[in-house]
C-alpha cells in the first residue's frame, strides 16, 4: 500500500460494524495534522464522498476522514474500508492528501444516481490519471465513500478536487478552489480569493469579501451578501446576485441573471435568457448582451459612465430615480420606442435612431434590440 504519512500525524483508525437485514456497514475514522508552514498549502484529491472545510485552529492543516462501506456481510464490508489508502505528503508549499481506492479491489464503483447497464450508457471519471468506471447498480459496484473534514488556518492555500460529491466551506479565509465533475460547490462567511468550478452541480457563495470566480457546466450559480469582484459563468443555468457590492461579470449559455439590490457595475450576457436587475445603485458600468431574452433594470443610475444594452430579440427597460449627464443612443428593429426623462430632449439621427441628451451630453451609451420595445424612464 502506498502511504507517506508524517510520523505521529495519523490518528489510530477507528472501527465501526453495523448490520442491517440485508447488509452490513463498515465505518474507519482517522486523522493527519499537517506541519505549520508560510503560507499554509494543501491540495485535495477525493473520488467519491463529501468534503467539509473549517476555519482551524491551529497552525497546519488538519484532517480526518470517514470511511463507510457496505456489503451483504460484516466481512466484506470491513474488507472495502480498509482497502482504501491515503497518501498525505506533508512537504510545505507542495503538501497534498489523496484518497487512494486502488482498481484491482474497486473495478467499479457505485455512485446512486450514475448509469447502470447497457441500455442507460455507461459513466467514467478521471481520477489520478486514471479513468475510472462508475455505476448506479450496488450490485454491479463496490459501495465506498470518503468523507473529509479539512481545518485550514487563516492565509491559507487549499486546492479540493473532489470529484462525486459535495464540497463545502465555512468560515475559510485565504485562497480557495474547490472543483468537481458534480455535486454542490459552495461557500460561506469567507474571505480572500474564491475558485468554484463545477462540472454539473450548483454554485453557492453567501457572505463573502474579496474575490469570486464560479463556473458550472450545467448547473445554477447563486451568490449573496458579498462584497467582491464576481464572475460567473454558466453553460446552462441562472445566475443570482442578492445584495452585496463590488464588480459583477455574468455570463451564460442558455439561462437568465438575477441581481438584486447590488451595489456597483453589472456586465451580464446570456445566449438565451433575461437579465433582470433591481435596485441597483453605485454603478459605473451596466452592460447587458442578450441574443434572445428581455433586459429590464431599475435602480439610481445617476453614476453610470457607460451604458451598453443589446438583445438580439428581447425588450428593454430602464427605470432610475436619476441620470447622469449623457448622450444615449436608442435603436430597435422593430418595436415601439417610448422616453420619459424630464429635462430630456429626444431626436431622430440620419439613422432613425432616437438620440436622447440629459444634461450637456457626458458619457454614451447605446440601447440597441434586434426586435423589442425600447422604455426609458424616470422613477420616484
Amino acid at each position: 500500500m502506498m502511504r507517506s504519512i508524517h510520523a505521529g500525524a495519523a490518528a489510530a483508525a477507528l472501527f465501526l460494524v453495523t448490520a442491517q437485514a440485508d447488509a452490513a456497514t463498515a465505518t474507519v475514522t482517522r486523522a493527519w495534522q499537517f506541519k505549520d508552514a508560510d503560507p499554509a498549502v494543501l491540495k485535495v484529491e477525493n473520488l467519491v464522498g463529501d468534503v467539509r472545510i473549517q476555519r482551524g485552529t491551529a497552525a497546519g492543516f488538519e484532517v480526518s476522514v470517514e470511511v463507510t462501506a457496505e456489503a451483504k456481510s460484516d466481512r466484506e464490508a470491513r474488507e472495502i474500508a480498509d482497502a482504501v489508502d491515503f497518501n498525505a505528503n506533508d512537504a510545505g508549499s507542495s503538501s497534498a492528501f489523496q484518497v487512494l481506492l486502488p482498481e484491482a479491489r474497486f473495478p467499479m464503483i457505485y455512485r446512486q444516481g450514475a448509469p447502470d447497464g447497457w441500455f442507460s450508457g455507461r459513466m467514467y471519471v478521471d481520477y489520478l490519471g486514471e479513468r475510472r468506471r462508475i455505476t448506479g447498480d450496488p450490485d454491479e459496484g463496490v459501495s465506498v465513500r470518503v468523507d473529509i473534514l479539512v481545518r485550514a488556518p487563516a492565509g491559507a492555500r487549499l486546492d479540493v478536487r473532489n470529484v462525486l460529491g459535495d464540497a463545502a466551506a465555512d468560515g475559510f479565509a485565504g485562497e480557495l478552489r474547490l472543483d468537481g465533475a458534480s455535486g454542490r460547490l459552495a461557500s460561506t462567511n469567507g474571505s480572500g480569493r474564491l475558485d468554484l468550478d463545477s462540472g454539473s452541480g450548483p454554485v453557492e457563495v453567501s457572505v463573502h469579501s474579496g474575490e469570486v470566480r464560479a463556473d458550472t457546466g450545467s448547473g445554477s450559480v447563486s451568490i449573496q451578501d458579498c462584497a467582491c469582484r464576481i464572475a460567473a459563468d454558466t453553460g446552462s443555468g441562472s445566475v443570482s446576485v442578492t445584495g452585496g457590492e463590488g464588480e459583477l461579470d455574468a455570463d451564460t449559455g442558455s439561462g437568465g441573471v438575477s441581481v438584486t439590490d447590488f451595489k456597483g457595475s453589472v456586465r451580464a450576457d446570456t445566449g438565451s435568457g433575461g437579465v433582470r436587475v433591481s435596485g441597483l445603485s453605485g454603478a459605473t458600468e451596466l452592460v447587458a448582451d442578450t441574443g434572445s431574452g428581455s433586459v429590464r433594470v431599475d435602480g439610481d443610475l445617476s453614476g453610470l459612465r457607460r451604458l451598453d444594452i443589446d438583445t438580439g430579440s428581447g425588450s428593454v427597460t430602464l427605470e432610475s430615480s436619476a441620470w447622469p449627464a449623457m448622450e444615449l443612443v436608442v435603436d430597435t428593429g422593430s418595436g415601439a420606442t417610448a422616453i420619459d426623462i424630464p429635462g430630456a430632449t429626444v431626436e431622430l439621427d440620419d439613422d432613425r435612431r432616437s438620440v436622447v441628451r440629459v444634461g450637456e451630453g457626458g458619457f454614451r451609451g447605446v440601447v440597441d434590440t434586434g426586435s423589442g420595445s425600447i422604455r426609458i424612464r424616470t422613477v420616484p
